[in-house]
């Protein structure tokens, strides 16, 4: 309950910051609620989230007249809270230890990386809940509870169901002997869960017309890449640098000094040592979609934060073991000492876990800017960014394409890899002929921006607000041309001046709009 009520006050210092991906989620949440179905766009039947269970459950709030941005944060803080308490449990469960126990509460509760990351608006925190519900209730041996934790974390994150699996496997791996297996327990490990997952891929293809989530295929770069660097690339694409950085930045964040520790279980460990490997294939789980994914461009380690708690339970576990095993030696001072050091290696890493320094809310046009559209009198107006979540949600009856093509199917089947971000297809964007295009980079546009029709038919607003000069991330706004939407923009922005695309691209060895983080708009006629 200590490290419960930690977790709770951390909470509460924490800045009130949700991610733009949150958005995506809560404009299908939003449309379903109103009767349109789960889309992004009016009509267009497409999958451009992975996170059903939350996406329904943000449905349910918004029924319920809540905000979803109050909503979905408190779900996250309810459900980190309980994740603590889970962890807690299974420590104790694994080693008998209150004092390991408390000190695994306490490793989450104070890692502020773990608490933004559940309430960032997105499935987080409820996604490392049912995964550590799941384990706690195979620790306990309530397997029929534990499927069901399953089901919900298949449902929440895609990854969740492969989690089953290795939790299958591990138990096939523990008993060789077939006459000593319980095949009933099998059954009631599997069978709620799968019966779910089986339902999930029949509801996918008779609605979106897929067995996978457009957002995983639109994400899902490795393939790609690896198909188009041939053999010489497959070891620096599969073990590619981003991914195993941002692991390793993971690793070092959650547990530093204290990582060793976590794998003495699954060495070491005589009692419960099939936990131990489970806690650590379902962390391996993790770090492997991680490095799959090419790392993430979001702060916090969001891909990573649900299995800390596995890696947490592991260290305090070893930590408990290595204490018991000095105090075998025949050395007296062997117990104390190797109390004191774990108590030590413990105390870093809560205390270096509690950022002082607290994430800032970075001011982003893309609210004022979705009013713009919302309000417009363009016919048949049409936007595109690759900055998706606030411009789609705050104007929910615009049609938007997205250029990274989570909820684009061409983009996502046809567009060039561009990892952590999704796929991208500018010739296919600009065929669409959009009146609005936003961009945070131009990495992609550089080519696109210099070609002639282009400069033709856009105009690039260079508006101060836009150049991310107050902390917030830069805006390139693109407008088509004489058109009425250019008009709208230029009157709400009497500072913003028309410029030519390609000038947005900085010459070659001018660093000025790269470091001053300029930004613009493109316009449609």
């Amino acid at each position: 309950m200590v490290a419960a009520a930690v977790g709770a006050i951390h909470v509460l210092r924490l800045p009130r910051i949700v991610v733009d991906d949150a958005f995506i989620s809560y404009r299908y949440a939003l449309n379903l609620a109103e009767g349109r179905g789960l889309v992004f766009n009016a009509g267009e039947y497409v999958e451009g989230f992975s996170n059903l269970a939350w996406v329904l459950l943000t449905t349910l709030g918004l029924k319920l007249g809540a905000d979803p941005i109050s909503w979905t944060r408190a779900l996250g803080a309810a459900a980190l809270i309980l994740t603590v308490i889970a962890s807690a449990r299974l420590t104790w469960r694994c080693t008998r230890s209150v004092p390991a126990a408390v000190a695994c509460g306490l490793l989450l509760a104070a890692s502020t990386a773990f608490c933004s990351s559940a309430i960032s608006g997105l499935e987080t925190g409820f996604y490392a809940l049912s995964v550590t519900a799941a384990l706690l209730c195979v620790a306990e041996r309530r397997l029929v509870a534990a499927s069901v934790f399953f089901a919900v974390a298949g449902t929440t994150r895609t990854e969740g169901f492969l989690l089953l699996f290795v939790t299958l496997a591990t138990r096939w791996a523990a008993n060789r002997d077939p006459a000593r297996r319980d095949w009933r327990s099998y059954l009631k490990l599997a069978g709620p869960a799968v019966v779910t997952l089986l339902g999930v891929m029949a509801f996918r293809i008779a609605y979106f017309g897929a067995l996978v989530p457009n957002s995983v295929t639109a994400k899902g770069n490795m393939l790609p890449l690896l198909l188009e660097r041939g053999p010489r690339g497959l070891v620096p694409t599969i073990l590619n640098e981003a991914g195993l950085r941002y692991v390793g930045e993971f690793l070092i964040a959650a547990l530093g000094a204290a990582l060793p520790l976590a794998v003495l279980p699954i060495l070491f460990a005589t009692a419960r040592r099939r936990i131990a490997r489970m806690l650590g294939a379902f962390a391996l789980v993790g770090l492997t979609v991680a490095v799959y994914n090419f790392g993430d461009w979001m702060s916090s380690f969001r891909l990573l934060t649900p299995y800390f708690p596995c890696l947490a339970v592991l260290a305090c576990w070893g930590g408990a073991l290595a204490v018991r095993r000095a105090g075998e030696l025949s050395l007296p001072i062997a117990r104390p000492a190797a109390a004191m050091i774990v108590l030590a290696l413990m105390a870093i890493v809560v205390a270096g876990g509690w950022q002082r320094e607290l994430p800032v809310e970075h001011v982003r046009p893309d609210r004022e800017l979705a009013a713009v559209l919302s309000a417009s009198q363009e016919t048949d107006l049409l936007a595109a960014t690759d900055v998706l979540g606030r411009l789609g949600y705050y104007a929910p009856h615009v049609r938007i394409i997205d250029m990274a093509g989570l909820t684009d199917r061409y983009i996502a089947t046809h567009g060039r890899p561009k990892p952590t971000i999704g796929k991208w297809a500018p010739d296919y964007v600009l065929g669409q002929r959009p009146h609005f295009l936003m961009t945070n980079t131009l990495s992609a546009w550089e080519t696109t921006l210099r070609r002639e029709d282009v400069n033709d038919d856009y105009v690039w607003l260079d508006e101060p607000v836009w150049r991310g000069e107050r902390g917030g991330p830069p805006r390139f706004v693109f407008v088509r041309r004489d058109s009425i939407l250019e008009a709208e923009l230029r009157a709400v922005y009497p500072a913003a001046q028309g410029r030519a695309p390609r000038e947005a691209i900085p010459a070659a060895g001018d660093e000025s709009i790269a470091a001053n983080g300029r930004a613009g708009l493109l316009v449609r006629q």
